[in-house]
Formats: structure tokens, C-alpha cells, sequence
């Protein structure tokens, strides 16, 4: 996995693979392959268990992840006060304005 691939990950691996954040090597691949046999989201798991499958891999994902909310509470701190879109009144007001002046002519 490159760095691209891990900071445009939207899946949390310890998460897929139902195991904890200290998990070592030997629990990681255990989880990984009950997950694989049972044929359920397979691509999935196996993607998760290549994001963490050694102790370089998982450094590799803390360093380049953006990390994962605890909670709602911490992703709505994140969130800006105003919205960065503005909606569609300003784009047609200015387009509206622009055809008057051409009509104009």
C-alpha cells in the first residue's frame, strides 16, 4: 500500500476486522483470516488486514491517516461555524445580471 492508498482509505481496519487497537501481529492475522473465510466483504478485509498486517504497516497508517473521531461531539468541532457553500442565489444573480446587460445592447 502506498501513502496515497492509506490518507484515501475511508475504512477503519481494526474496525473491519473486529479486533483492538493493540492488537499484535499473530492476533491481527487470526482476525484476518475468520474474516476472509466466512466470504463476507472479503476485498474489505483483506484491504483492512493489508493496512495493519505488520508493525510497519500500522506505523505507516498512524503517520498518514488523518485519524478517526471518537465521536460525533469531536467530528461537530470540526465542522466549520459557516458553510463553505454558498448555494446556487449568488451564481444566478450574477448570471441574471450579465443577460440583462446583454439584452441591454
Amino acid at each position: 500500500m502506498n501513502a496515497m492508498d492509506i490518507i484515501d482509505s475511508k475504512i477503519d481496519p481494526w474496525a473491519v476486522l473486529e479486533i483492538s487497537r493493540e492488537a499484535e501481529d499473530r492476533e491481527i492475522e487470526n482476525a484476518w483470516r475468520d474474516k476472509s473465510s466466512t466470504g463476507r466483504n472479503r476485498d474489505k478485509v483483506h484491504l483492512a488486514y493489508k493496512m495493519i498486517a505488520s508493525a510497519e504497516d500500522r506505523a505507516r497508517l498512524m503517520l498518514l491517516s488523518p485519524g478517526i473521531p471518537e465521536s460525533l461531539d469531536e467530528i461537530q468541532d470540526q465542522m466549520p461555524l459557516r458553510s463553505r457553500y454558498s448555494g446556487p442565489g449568488i451564481w444566478y444573480s450574477s448570471l441574471k445580471k450579465v443577460l440583462e446587460v446583454q439584452d441591454s445592447k
